[in-house]
């Protein structure tokens, strides 16, 4: 029986001598897997310093070969990228109250985005879903449009810019 990796590389045109291709493509055979993109975050990173940015590092039968620092993307966020990372995060956030029909909101529990058909203070209904019991929480909600999203992005750049290395503000100066 031949695995899937090795009929990927055929597919793909790899030879499996070729480490650089090779490494390359099981990368992008993991993104593909998991219907991630291949890129890096628009904030603040660095290099993980347990896999040197492969993802992969010993193996494991549960999750095969991914690093457990990075979460198998290559790269971890600085103090100050996990800062702007968090700050943009919790501009998008909304709490149950004040939720709008039709809005976008990211379900964590299943990995994707809903659309809010109801709601009042303690439940929440969606297209796929109906919660109870989420008085208090915050949902993540997706941006209205693209200006929106670019606005937000900017902000938290801009944040990232007044943090020192070690993710706090800087003191003004009189």
């Amino acid at each position: 029986m031949i695995s899937g990796l090795v009929v990927f590389f055929k597919v793909l045109g790899i030879d499996k001598g070729d480490k650089l291709c090779y490494n390359v493509a099981v990368r992008l055979r993991g993104a593909r897997r998991k219907g991630q993109a291949m890129g890096k975050s628009i904030f603040e990173t660095e290099t993980c310093s347990r896999c040197g940015g492969s993802g992969h590092y010993s193996y494991n039968p549960m999750y095969g070969t991914t690093c457990f620092k990075c979460h198998g993307r290559g790269y971890v966020f600085t103090k100050r990228g996990l800062a702007a990372s968090q700050f943009y995060t919790e501009s998008l956030s909304v709490s149950t109250a004040d939720l709008e029909v039709g809005m976008y909101v990211w379900d964590k529990f299943n990995g994707r985005w809903e659309r809010v058909e109801s709601h009042d203070d303690d439940k929440v209904v969606t297209n796929h879903c109906q919660y109870s019991g989420m008085r208090g929480y915050t949902w993540r909600r997706k941006a209205r449009d693209d200006d929106e999203l670019a606005e937000k992005r900017a902000a938290a750049l801009a944040y990232q810019d007044t943090l020192t290395k070690a993710g706090k503000e800087r003191k003004r100066r009189k």
